[in-house]
């Protein structure tokens, strides 16, 4: 599963593949401020956490699962 940021470069933010957080791809402004419910993933919960929530992280979040072919498209707004 695949979670990216459009515009942001590198643009993942969180890549699980064969049950662990592939962290050679993520982007470092989001090391270790993201996790996902690994124990919701067999029934389908793909939400990605992120912690320490900055203005910078306000936009556009693409996850995509590879298996299924399944896009999945969220924003992130500041709330003020």
């Amino acid at each position: 599963m695949e979670w990216i940021k459009p515009g942001l470069h590198p643009k993942y933010i969180h890549v699980h593949q064969d049950g662990r957080l592939e962290y050679q791809t993520q982007n470092p402004s989001y090391n270790f401020r993201t996790r996902l419910f690994v124990d919701e993933l067999e029934q389908g919960n793909v939400s990605m956490k992120i912690f320490s929530v900055k203005l910078s992280d306000e936009g556009k979040y693409r996850c995509y699962i590879p298996a299924t072919h399944l896009l999945v498209v969220v924003w992130l707004r500041n709330s003020d």
